[in-house]
């Protein structure tokens, strides 16, 4: 059974950039609408931001749904950002205010503004990336069964885009066709899907 992983990088983009790009380019070429450079900037601080929102929730669900937040919120001040500021004391005084306006109002922001025409969520699927993929959890475990009586837990909405997307290999366009589904639908529910498989396979561990 492959695994079958998000790639974020294209040949184009490799010539592109590196690790010395600096941010001042990717930040103008994110502003330009390179997904690319949005993507490399957000892999680049999410360690940061997530160490400070971890931080001040103590516990990864909320750490993972404020991180989410404060990237939207970078994405929608970026324009404001003053290039002369250091980006780094930027984006932790933004990771600073945005957890502790969590503790207060535990709510967080919708990510629907943040998809593009097609309904793809650059922002969020790059998060999502960092964190272990459930087919991974599993095979460190060496226990593809344990990975099957998980995804048995699902609901069948869930189980069906899982079996379909990771197992199958169908695209998600595929999957929209063959289900008659929306596809955001179908890649919300992938996500959402893959949240609740790592939280049962880690809760096993």
């Amino acid at each position: 059974m492959k695994i079958l992983k998000k790639q974020i990088k294209s040949s184009q983009a490799i010539s592109n950039y590196n690790n010395s790009t600096p941010d001042w380019q990717l930040i103008n070429d994110a502003l330009k609408n390179d997904q690319t450079a949005l993507e490399l900037l957000v892999k680049k601080y999410l360690p940061l931001v997530y160490s400070i929102t971890n931080y001040y929730a103590k516990n990864s669900d909320d750490a993972q749904d404020i991180t989410q937040e404060v990237f939207v919120k970078v994405w929608k001040n970026l324009k404001k950002f003053n290039p002369e500021k250091n980006f780094y004391n930027w984006i932790f005084e933004i990771a600073k205010n945005t957890s502790l306006d969590w503790l207060k109002k535990k709510k967080a922001i919708p990510f629907s503004n943040f998809e593009d025409k097609t309904g793809q969520n650059y922002l969020a699927d790059t998060i999502a990336d960092q964190t272990p993929d459930p087919y991974e959890l599993a095979q460190e475990s060496n226990s593809k069964e344990t990975l099957h009586l998980a995804i048995d837990q699902l609901s069948f909405p869930y189980q069906e885009v899982v079996k379909m997307h990771n197992e199958k290999e169908m695209t998600f366009q595929e999957i929209a066709n063959l289900t008659n589904q929306p596809l955001n639908t179908v890649k919300s529910r992938h996500r959402r899907a893959l949240n609740l498989l790592r939280k049962i396979l880690t809760s096993n561990h």
